[in-house]
């Protein structure tokens, strides 16, 4: 009398942590309990616009099912792509493998950390100015954080010609939001 299906997953490291730009890439272990050989199906299903590859440990060809004989594990890849401008937070990769009657799920996390970019601009998106020596020329700025995290402890300076003097107002931001942005004057 053979085993009832059954399959197992045992994830290797089931939290990455990484930037915007990274590629997480989970191994995770299948492992075929039940009492006949079996062709497996392995679905990672993420947040929306992520893309998961599924491909063997060591191979590079991306797979839907594999083969698993009685008692056999094998372990695969899942690299996951977080899309184009991803904000910092925590997305879930659930994975689920089925062969006939028998399946089992386990679901992964991954934490984007986040990046601040920055860019300064001017107010007409010129950074080009007219200025008369011994005439305060007020030019207006703007500091945009087009990243996916907060930037922090902000600090304004310039290199300025001999005998010029340029201040800026404000000279520090605290902290600049994801998608926001704040004007500046150099004076």
């Amino acid at each position: 009398e053979s085993l009832p299906p059954k399959l197992t997953l045992k994830p290797e490291l089931p939290d990455l942590r990484g930037s915007p730009t990274s590629d997480f890439e989970f191994k995770v272990a299948i492992h075929n309990e039940g009492g006949d050989d079996a062709m497996v199906r392995v679905d990672a299903n993420t947040a929306q616009g992520f893309r998961a590859k599924i491909t063997e440990q060591y191979g590079s060809q991306e797979l839907t099912s594999l083969p698993l004989k009685t008692g056999e594990e094998k372990t695969v890849t899942i690299k996951v792509t977080p899309p184009f401008g991803v904000k910092q937070g925590k997305y879930p990769v659930d994975v689920r493998v089925t062969s006939g009657k028998a399946q089992a799920h386990t679901r992964l996390m991954m934490e984007v950390t986040g990046e601040p970019k920055l860019e300064l601009t001017g107010s007409d998106e010129r950074l080009n100015a007219f200025a008369e020596a011994g005439v305060e020329s007020p030019i207006e700025l703007v500091l945009a954080n087009d990243g996916s995290a907060p930037a922090q402890g902000i600090k304004l300076n310039a290199t300025s010609p001999t005998g010029w003097k340029v201040t800026f107002r404000p000279q520090t931001i605290n902290s600049l939001a994801p998608d926001a942005k704040e004007t500046i004057r150099a004076l």
